[in-house]
């Protein structure tokens, strides 16, 4: 009997095992032969906010044309939900704290973090205090993101396939939460007093690959007879996009034109008949120690992907966290807006429309504005940079912003120069150094002899192909994690620089290897870009799912922006979103986009206005959002 009954599990177990291995070829076969995801000709939206047309771009911009402006945001909602199905679900899953029922435990960490942080429980709170019209652009956003997950091929995409997951409802708070997490990944925190604080911090960083808001930066540029608005919004590695290229129209009229953020209605930047507008994400939050206050602990739980479930405990009061305990009567207070109630919905509502006070109470970041019938902007925050001149203004929050100046000449001159890989900042500091190091008599070994060659040689232009700006960068990094200071013009210690450049040789030898062919810019710093489904046990077997890599080029400190290795977090952002309108009321609209994935090449394409074609629609008490493909 008992030889019976091992044939029989041995049996089940075989068939088991068969099932097994065809549902897993099933899901390869679903994901490797994907469905079409062209838009559906007609989408219903379960609800009264009028009707909206949506003519699709080649390049994946989309013209809006709608009867209001909450059929315009139902419409967005469904751009946004049929697009960017995946990165919407991603962000929310994040700010919910779920991540590890996807990821498993390596994703605990994050969510960890955001329930500490409170980033659903206050945005489910802050609903109940918005006016009626934001709960009805809320409201109208999710509808349209409904509409578009009721097709029955947004369940079989890729993503959803291999997590085996149907995507839940999109709820009018779901946007607030995603607000604040995007404010939080936007920021910079110092944290380094608690290092488990700043573990729990890089671990949603990471896992998102979103992070690096600081290289953003806004900047007008002006003549006799043109201004121009040039927007530059950095915002970390993740390969898919986290911008939308959008124009609204109402009854044939031109509303806006810009970049809407996935998973919101709002517009980061962008322009109307009234203002051109941006808006740079991000602030400094920093944790210090002070008295502890009497604020209560609470307790959460979070699953992971087995079900197992995980406590986390946290003291959250009105605008701080305690973090941790400092001493017997003193704590780490983590400082932040994102900690009261409240949304910033209002703000961006009355940017784009041009009613009402623009004041943003969450996010804090810095807002550029220029408004028709004014010659002048109008700067909202305290951005780290500012530099103004004759020609325009320039705005940021990173300091290799300072180093781009830029020719007296006109916008059409301008254009070209933005894609510069000339660097100022090293044509000034490169020749001192060098020149600093002339006067030393230390011995060097062959390989910073070679090294100062190349350095001695460089055109200071972040090329793909130049080693010397490898060699200038390293070198600075390697100084400055020796001294903790920043090389300049004046005020460096001559006694570092040969102990610095050594150094930097020694890194590239062991990270890059021994040949100098092996250290050019664009392989020690590739503009590579990370998909969050390669942390799912299928995702990480896919080789659709490794890291995109292409050659890089520029840097922070040249016009054509290019990634920077540099920062405590050590998360080097690669992907970055480039804009520019006439402004204000201008009809010009252009973006930077990458052309060609072996290239890697970016050119300024303008996104021409199309032409909406009349469409029959059937009354009803639905919207029927007519989706035109060209």
């Amino acid at each position: 009997m008992s030889i019976q009954n091992s044939l029989i599990a041995a049996g089940i177990a075989a068939i088991v095992l068969a099932v097994g291995t065809l549902i897993m070829l099933v899901l390869v076969w679903r994901t490797a032969y994907e469905p079409v995801s062209e838009p559906p000709s007609t989408a219903s939206v379960a609800d009264l906010w009028g009707e909206a047309r949506i003519d699709w771009g080649a390049e994946g911009d989309v013209l809006i044309d709608a009867s209001n402006p909450h059929a315009a945001t139902a419409a967005l909602g469904f751009v946004h939900g049929w697009s960017h199905p995946a990165t919407m679900v991603l962000l929310r899953q994040a700010a919910l704290g779920q991540m590890g029922e996807w990821f498993g435990e390596q994703a605990l960490a994050a969510d960890s973090l955001a329930r500490v942080l409170g980033l659903a429980t206050l945005a489910e709170s802050s609903l109940q205090g918005l006016t009626i019209e934001d709960v009805a652009a809320l409201s109208a956003y999710a509808d349209g993101v409904a509409a578009a997950w009721a097709h029955r091929s947004i369940p079989l995409r890729q993503e959803f396939l291999l997590l085996r997951q149907i995507p839940e409802p999109w709820l009018p708070w779901h946007t607030l939460a995603v607000e604040r997490l995007l404010y939080y990944l936007a920021a910079d925190v110092a944290c380094a007093p608690v290092p488990t604080f700043c573990k729990a911090d890089r671990a949603l960083r990471t896992l998102l690959h979103i992070h690096g808001f600081g290289g953003s930066l806004a900047w007008v540029v002006r003549d006799d007879t043109t201004t121009v608005l040039f927007q530059r919004h950095v915002y970390g590695s993740i390969a898919k996009p986290v911008f939308q290229e959008v124009t609204v129209q109402t009854g044939g009229v031109e509303d806006y034109s810009g970049a809407s953020i996935v998973g919101t209605p709002f517009i980061v930047g962008g322009s109307n008949a009234h203002r051109s507008w941006a808006v740079l994400l991000g602030r400094d939050l920093e944790v210090a120690e002070e008295l502890l206050a009497p604020v209560p602990r609470a307790h959460e739980r979070i699953r992971d992907s087995q079900g197992r479930e995980h406590l986390v405990a946290y003291a959250r009061g009105a605008g701080r966290l305690q973090v941790a305990e400092a001493g017997d009567s003193t704590a780490w207070t983590l400082k932040w807006a994102g900690f009261n109630a409240g949304s910033d919905i209002g703000a961006w509502r009355a940017l784009v429309s041009g009613r009402g006070p623009i004041s943003f109470a969450v996010h804090g970041g810095v807002l550029l504005l220029m408004e028709s019938g004014h010659s002048d902007w109008r700067v909202v925050g305290q951005p780290a940079i500012r530099l103004e001149s004759a020609m325009g203004i320039l705005l940021s929050r990173d300091p290799w912003a300072a180093h781009l100046t830029s020719p007296d000449s006109t916008w059409a001159e301008v254009l070209p120069w933005l894609s510069d890989l000339y660097s100022v900042y090293a044509s000034r500091v490169l020749p001192v150094l060098l020149a600093a190091v002339d006067e030393q008599a230390v011995m060097r070994s062959s390989r910073a002899q070679s090294a100062l060659i190349y350095l001695r040689n460089w055109d200071y232009r972040y090329e793909r192909s130049s080693i010397g700006a490898t060699l200038f960068a390293e070198w600075t990094q390697a100084y400055h994690s020796m001294t903790g200071d920043t090389l300049g013009i004046t005020g460096f210690d001559e006694r570092a620089l040969i102990p610095a450049l050594e150094t930097a040789v020694r890194h590239l030898v062991t990270n890059h290897g021994p040949r100098d062919a092996e250290w050019r810019w664009g392989s020690v710093n590739p503009d590579r870009r990370h998909f969050v489904m390669a942390r799912s046990k299928i995702g990480a077997r896919m080789n659709s799912y490794a890291p995109r890599q292409w050659p890089g080029q520029g840097h922070g400190s040249t016009p054509r922006w290019g990634p920077t290795p540099t920062g405590a977090s050590g998360l080097v952002p690669t992907a970055s979103f480039e804009m520019w309108h006439v402004a204000p009321g201008g009809t010009t609209f252009g973006v930077r986009r990458r052309l060609g994935a072996k290239q890697g090449s970016s050119v300024w394409q303008p996104s021409a206005r199309r032409d909406v074609a009349v469409v029959d629609t059937i009354p009803s008490l639905v919207i029927h959002t007519t989706i035109l493909r060209r």
